[in-house]
């Protein structure tokens, strides 16, 4: 059985400026829910190996029309998967209006 553990990283964040950055655990929080630059720092002072990670992260906010482009190739997914499913639900929704009719016509002719 595998054991999940979570941690707020709001309240993580404001427990960062009682402690310093201790362990490896506290180094993935720091990386997942600090911009402050002495955060950063401390991080990278103690942990250098994380500096591959902020630099990538440093290029992709730069780069704001890959971004973009990122979360456009999204909505259009989005955009595929709603229509599919709408084309799915449309013989059922016919079943369902026909069955209506068929019933109203049937009442008004009694």
């Amino acid at each position: 059985m595998e054991i999940i553990e979570v941690l707020p990283l709001d309240i993580f964040k404001e427990s960062l400026h009682n402690k310093s950055i201790q362990n490896k655990l506290d180094v993935w929080l720091t990386f997942l829910s600090s911009d402050a630059p002495e955060n950063i720092c401390a991080l990278l002072e103690c942990y250098p190996d994380f500096r591959d990670l902020y630099e990538h992260v440093y290029q992709l906010c730069r780069n704001m029309e890959n971004i973009m482009g990122i979360f456009s190739e999204e909505l259009l997914q989005m955009d595929r998967n709603t229509v599919q499913y709408m084309i799915d639900e449309m013989p059922e929704t016919i079943d369902q209006r026909n069955e209506s009719a068929d019933t109203g016509i049937r009442d008004s002719t009694k």
